[in-house]
């Protein structure tokens, strides 16, 4: 089991601590807040972030495990920000299948066009075409190759 672990990309096992920290500090809230105001009420909320959280964190520990997940890896294109405050909305990547439209969900830092870009997703993940662009909408983590250093996402 521990041999599987370590053979799960860095990117994927930073979004599993993620999730189960989060889980983890909402479930101490939680109970926090039962013991203190005595509520079942007030803490379902902290509650249900605590299920959420242990159960995506789970089920991409699963497909790591079992390597249920496909790792697409390409040089980026191009890139769409945002007008206002210049955020990345979309990024194109270019593989051997073609150009991979990818919408981004979380912030990313300074991204260059050139820069290599792996994106790790589960196998069953819908790739759909539109505009001669494949797209993505679900992945799990983003691993940004630059010249100089190392981003994951």
């Amino acid at each position: 089991m521990k041999k599987k672990f370590k053979s799960i990309p860095k990117p994927m096992k930073t979004q599993i601590y993620v999730r189960f920290g989060i889980g983890f500090i909402s479930l101490i809230v939680a109970v926090l807040m039962l013991a203190i105001a005595k509520d079942f009420i007030l803490s379902l909320p902290c509650l249900l972030l605590f299920g959420y959280m242990a159960l995506y964190g789970a089920i991409i520990l699963y497909n790591g495990l079992t390597e249920k997940f496909v790792a697409v890896s390409g040089e980026c294109v191009k890139i769409e920000r945002t007008q206002l405050r210049k955020r990345v909305k979309v990024i194109y990547i270019q593989t051997e299948k073609g150009q991979m439209k990818v919408p981004i969900r979380k912030r990313i830092g300074r991204l260059n066009e050139g820069d290599l870009i792996t994106i790790y997703m589960p196998s069953k993940t819908r790739i759909y075409e539109q505009d001669n662009f494949l797209v993505i909408f679900g992945y799990y983590a983003i691993d940004i190759n630059r010249q100089n250093n190392r981003i994951s996402v």
